[in-house]
């Protein structure tokens, strides 16, 4: 498993808050997908709840397009000051405030006990096949599903 930044990709919605999409290169890959999907899904609540075509293409009548950046494990990782804060609250739960100068770490030893963590637990999570499924989305661009055709709304993620 690869812990590097990726290339963003983009993902689609159609409600511009769940992007549970499959991610794609471009743009015009995840509209292409989108569309197939949506006309799909109409086609089928179309079916099952006897609706007509109009009426079951109005949850899929938009589709949101935004560039997303899969999330790597590294994000996830305590620090040291994490670490320290937990070990000087047991400290306290056992000692009181005879622990409070408990742990006295330099920044030098901080930043080396940062740095063994990080390295500790990307090859557990390698070892262990652990990566995040979950991506972090850009500003979406709206897009009609029928046509294609941008749509005057675009929200902003971040």
């Amino acid at each position: 498993m690869s812990d590097a930044l990726t290339e963003p990709s983009y993902g689609y919605s159609f409600d511009n808050e769940n992007f549970n999409s499959p991610s794609f290169e471009t743009p015009e890959q995840a509209l292409s997908a989108a569309q197939t999907y949506g006309l799909e899904q109409a086609d089928l609540a179309a079916t099952a709840y006897k609706k007509s075509t109009t009426e079951a293409l109005k949850d899929f009548a938009i589709i949101y397009i935004s560039p997303i950046t899969l999330s790597h494990n590294a994000q996830c990782f305590p620090d040291a000051d994490m670490i320290i804060e937990h070990m000087a609250c047991q400290a306290d739960d056992i000692a009181g405030e005879h622990s409070n100068d408990y742990p006295c770490a330099s920044e030098m030893a901080q930043q080396e006990l940062t740095t063994q963590l990080h390295a500790l637990l990307t090859q557990w999570c390698d070892k262990h096949e652990i990566t995040p499924s979950f991506y972090q989305v850009g500003a979406s661009t709206a897009y009609g599903l029928a046509s294609g055709e941008l749509h005057q709304e675009n929200t902003n993620h971040d």
